[in-house]
């Protein structure tokens, strides 16, 4: 990373309760990994100035697998809160990384088919002032990346109201990069076949 580049932090969203799954969606077997492994390691193929998880649900889950060496040892962002839904997770995160970074990668843990090149899209846009977003299922939504003036909206979010409605709000300042391995994420045991 020069000097130039805004320091991007990647914050994987993984608090949920995985009521249809069943069961820790977050450590299920995703190619021979656990879920949130695989994330983590997308999120460490960026030029990431660091890399945080979301967690609230499975959050012990979550630290016993690291204890374990299941995951790698990344930084826990636990919201007290996730009950609440995705939007005041993004809110919990961006409030714990908005002065640390310049950007904002925001990650879902279960959005399994999205490739590191999909994301090196994402960061290369031309824009930097503007979110760069992924198109798919004739919809918006994450991956995305905030700028950091998008962090005092991003840190209103509440509710369910994650990323995706805010950008169908701020549609003039978006750039959409189409990615339609984002339209899959996991949300019961067969999405993993």
């Amino acid at each position: 990373m020069t000097g130039d580049e805004p320091r991007l932090a990647v914050l994987i969203m993984a608090a949920g309760e995985s009521r249809r799954f069943g069961s820790c969606k977050l450590l299920a077997n995703i190619d021979g990994k656990p879920m949130l492994q695989r994330s983590i390691e997308l999120a460490q193929s960026t030029d990431a100035s660091l890399i945080r998880v979301v967690t609230g649900r499975w959050h012990q889950e979550v630290k016993q697998a690291q204890t374990s060496g299941l995951i790698d040892d990344i930084d826990l962002i636990y919201n007290s809160d996730w009950q609440q839904g995705l939007g005041n997770s993004i809110a919990t995160g961006i409030s714990q990384v908005a002065s640390l970074c310049d950007e904002a990668l925001v990650l879902l843990a279960d959005q399994v088919r999205v490739s590191g090149e999909d994301l090196k899209r994402l960061t290369l846009r031309d824009d930097k002032n503007q979110i760069a977003c992924a198109s798919y299922s004739k919809t918006l939504g994450p991956p995305a990346i905030f700028p950091a003036q998008f962090f005092p909206e991003l840190e209103k979010l509440s509710g369910d109201k994650g990323a995706k409605a805010l950008l169908a709000e701020l549609t003039a300042t978006h750039c959409q990069i189409d990615i339609p391995s984002a339209s899959l994420d996991v949300d019961v045991l067969s999405d993993l076949t």
